[in-house]
């Protein structure tokens, strides 16, 4: 869509869509400071530890291509980039649970160490991956002057919340095992849900007609009240 033909949307609006930055460095803050010292805590060697970066970071390469294309032909109602934003914040919460879940009841310590190491993968490569659907949200839902703002601003909340990550952990403390980490989750899920609820986005159906109508018209137009374009001859 034309940049020009988007409004500019209320203030409350991009006080929805702002948080998510906040909330996710949050959690990053959180798990990158926990994840290793637990992982150690439970067995695992420093290397094996320092491992799930590099897993993440791989994942997130593929992820990305092949969240890529299915997010450009996404037919859902809600648009295109919002089912990817939910996705990663499913991916997000469901790992969180599965952690906590084995903390209470797995008492098989090498289980225990695969599912560390598993979760935190996810945790963070979903933290990585959600950054293309929602700067693409960003960019087809706000105007120029608008998405200027937003950029702006997400340099506040980005600091502002790995400042609250950073902080909740040194009060908490490994001694709580992953509480700073449910707690950091909980904030990123919720500002996630304020996002995908800030502003509505067309369909790849929608986005379809919106391209299709002003040739139709222009049609319309010349056959209607115009006399075509006489062809030119060289």
């Amino acid at each position: 869509m034309d940049q020009r033909e988007i409004e500019k949307v209320p203030f409350w609006r991009k006080l929805l869509h702002w948080p998510i930055v906040g909330g996710r460095d949050a959690m990053w803050a959180a798990s990158s400071a926990i994840a290793i010292p637990y992982m150690t805590s439970h067995g695992l060697s420093e290397s094996t530890a320092m491992g799930v970066y590099a897993a993440a970071g791989v994942w997130s390469i593929a992820n990305d291509l092949i969240a890529g294309w299915l997010s450009e032909n996404c037919t859902s109602p809600i648009g295109r980039r919002r089912p990817f934003i939910i996705y990663y914040t499913l991916a997000v919460g469901v790992s969180l649970s599965v952690l906590y879940m084995s903390e209470l009841f797995v008492e098989d310590l090498l289980l225990a160490q695969i599912i560390l190491f598993i979760g935190f993968t996810i945790i963070d490569s979903s933290l990585w991956t959600l950054e293309a659907p929602k700067t693409s949200y960003l960019l087809e839902v706000f105007n120029e002057s608008d998405q200027r703002q937003i950029m702006n601003g997400n340099v506040f909340w980005s600091g502002l919340g790995g400042c609250l990550g950073c902080f909740i952990t040194s009060q908490f403390g490994i001694s709580y095992g992953l509480l700073p980490v449910y707690i950091m989750g909980c904030l990123f899920i919720l500002t996630s849900i304020l996002n995908v609820l800030s502003v509505p986005e067309l369909s790849l159906k929608e986005l379809s007609l919106v391209s299709i109508l002003p040739h139709i018209s222009f049609c319309v137009g010349g056959c209607v009240g115009k006399k075509p374009p006489k062809e030119k001859r060289i």
